[in-house]
């Protein structure tokens, strides 16, 4: 828990990581400790999910002729960001570099 480990005497400078480039993990937010190496797949995934609900929402509430193109279309939308929450879960693997060695 960071709320326990934090200095209340100094000023905050924002969450902190291990993953940190140089070593200096107190002043640099790295993203890659909240949500992966992976940046670009995990926010299209999220964007897509967003999109899909919005989609979903405005067929479900929005007094429309076509409501169910909408209403099929948007979950249709969270489905297939299932692809890139799965390019995201593999970009995220670490694999023991004893793996790639010849026995």
């Amino acid at each position: 828990m960071w709320l326990m480990e934090f200095d209340w005497g100094k000023k905050w400078t924002g969450p902190t990581s291990s993953f940190a480039v140089g070593g200096d993990a107190t002043a640099v937010m790295d993203y890659s400790a909240y949500c992966g190496r992976c940046l670009l797949f995990f926010f299209l995934a999220i964007f897509m999910d967003a999109v899909g609900f919005i989609i979903f929402l405005v067929g479900v509430a929005a007094p429309i002729k076509s409501w169910d193109f909408f209403v099929l279309s948007g979950p249709l939308l969270i489905f297939l960001s299932l692809v890139f929450w799965i390019f995201w879960y593999l970009g995220n693997l670490e694999v023991p570099a004893e793996d790639f060695l010849p026995r």
